[in-house]
């Protein structure tokens, strides 16, 4: 009898233990998340506040562009997209998509880097939790990386506004609210909600409507 309950005992010891455990491991999960949104709010107000501070001093390589989806007149912050551009070869008035077009595009996004309130730093980077991709490797190489295809307006509204101002071979760097992203209740798995989102994107091929897009091999 006494060995039936030492066993029963160390069987509950030992459930106690995984739970508390599992716990832990979650606490430590949702603990890289705390203050997200103002976490979030403050990063974008940060850049913002340096693309203003660029364009002011001439620099060409900065842009803050208003979403394609919001009133001309706004000067609300959230309501821009941060651009910086990494490289462009064609001129101004070269073609650009409509948001009724297909693109294909190299890309990668990243959530905002990592910062002091992050507690576990094996999960999460220290320029940012990368959650999609569509090439491998520290950069974009150009000899073996795939574009994908997308329908401008399937994408979120701040892929969609740096798209419709770039042309072939531009490649931006974009940083935009999580109001022109996957919002206040993200339906990504991959994304919490409220989050600032930061992209890589290489444009590479403009469809238009009606036109059959090329295969890439």
């Amino acid at each position: 009898m006494h060995n039936k309950v030492h066993i029963i005992l160390a069987a509950c010891g030992m459930l106690l233990l995984t739970m508390m455990t599992s716990c832990k491991e979650e606490k430590d999960t949702i603990t890289n998340y705390n203050n997200w949104e103002a976490r979030n709010t403050e990063y974008f107000n940060q850049k913002y506040k340096q693309a203003q501070d660029s364009i002011a001093a001439g620099s060409k390589n900065w842009k803050l562009i208003r979403s394609v989806y919001k009133d001309a007149k706004s000067t609300a912050p959230t309501d821009f997209i941060i651009v910086h551009v990494l490289s462009t070869e064609l001129p101004e008035d070269f073609p650009k998509p409509l948001t009724t077009d297909s693109v294909y595009v190299h890309y990668r996004g990243k959530l905002i880097p990592r910062d002091s309130q992050v507690q576990d730093t094996t999960t999460y980077a220290k320029d940012g939790v990368q959650f999609d991709t569509s090439y491998y490797g520290e950069d974009l190489n150009l000899s073996t990386a795939v574009p994908v295809k997308f329908a401008v307006k399937d994408l979120v509204d701040g892929f969609q506004t740096a798209l419709v101002n770039m042309h072939v071979r531009d490649r931006f760097e974009v940083i935009m609210p999580y109001t022109l992203g996957y919002g206040s209740s993200s339906a990504n798995a991959s994304v919490p909600s409220y989050s600032t989102l930061r992209f890589d994107i290489m444009l590479t091929y403009i469809g238009l409507p009606g036109k059959k897009m090329p295969k890439v091999q």
